[in-house]
């Protein structure tokens, strides 16, 4: 950590370059991998950690846009168009353009091109375009931020769904709402598969099950998703019909708990609920008597 703070101190741009660097001395990971990895929460909290995690959460989005605007163009995207979404390329273009201002108005002044001289190429990014009508909308919908927020309203759409064919819609005939519910279960059996199989970090599948077994969401994912095949199974046979109706109704509550995860994130909601937490594993009673207990014991 300390290392880091003096490259950041030096060069803001550098040092996060360094987090991402892929190393042979390291087993093909960046430095940040093996922070993550080791639960360095002090390096993690760094500033220039931070920032850096920040830009890879926004994508080609800027940092400082306030939230309703980039909800707002999820749902309305050729409002991207007006400017009235910033992205980091026209940043950098409109900081290039301030500084190459600033030094022909050096030279103007000066009469002289030493400034100009002095610069560095190096410090000069070269190839900044401006973005195009569709890479403004492909770094709108690929962004990190953008689609956890379209995995949010999904997810609350199909807990909205699962709810009115629970109360609503659940005949011994399944309807066209209980068929488009199991279409949208497959999905998210999807999905856990691809979590558990995808190989993009280079682990191999022992250490990727590892992990995967040792997240206590993914445990809950895969209770919902084994209880949603039982009740299904109840479902369809006549005799066991309401009690797959039950079965449904619990993983319901299964996957209503699984929002915590998404609230976790929240800088208000989530550390109240990581101390909720802590404080239901700190209440647990224990038969053996304090040391406090002891002694008034021994004093009466």
């Amino acid at each position: 950590s300390g290392v880091f703070s003096e490259c950041h101190c030096c060069d803001e741009e550098r040092a996060q370059r360094l987090l991402i660097r892929i190393s042979s001395s390291w087993g093909q990971t960046t430095c940040l991998r093996l922070a993550l990895e080791a639960d360095d929460k002090s390096f993690v909290a760094h500033s220039g950690v931070q920032a850096l995690l920040t830009q890879i959460w926004c994508g080609e989005l800027a940092v400082d846009n306030p939230l309703w605007r980039v909800l707002l163009c999820m749902l309305f995207f050729p409002l991207i168009y007006t400017g009235f979404l910033g992205f980091r390329r026209d940043e950098s273009i409109h900081r290039e353009t301030e500084r190459s201002a600033e030094l022909l108005t050096m030279e103007s002044l000066t009469g002289s091109q030493a400034c100009t001289r002095r610069k560095s190429p190096e410090q000069i990014p070269l190839g900044l375009k401006p973005l195009t009508v569709s890479t403004r909308l492909v770094s709108l919908f690929t962004s990190p931020q953008v689609k956890f927020y379209w995995n949010i309203l999904s997810y609350f759409s199909f807990l909205l769904l699962f709810s009115v064919v629970l109360m609503i819609d659940f005949q011994a005939t399944p309807s066209w709402r209980e068929g488009l519910l199991y279409v949208w279960f497959i999905s998210l059996v999807c999905e856990e598969v691809r979590q558990l199989f995808h190989e993009q970090d280079g682990f191999g599948f022992r250490k990727k099950a590892d992990m995967y077994i040792n997240d206590m969401w993914n445990i809950l994912d895969v209770l919902s998703i084994l209880l949603f095949i039982i009740g299904l199974a109840f479902r369809l046979t006549t005799r066991l019909f309401y009690a797959g109706k039950v079965i449904l109704c619990i993983d319901f509550i299964i996957f209503c708990l699984r929002l915590m995860a998404i609230f976790i994130i929240s800088k208000t909601l989530g550390p109240k609920i990581i101390i909720v937490r802590r404080m239901d594993t700190g209440t647990v009673p224990s038969d053996k008597p304090t040391a406090q207990q002891t002694d008034s014991t021994w004093s009466l």
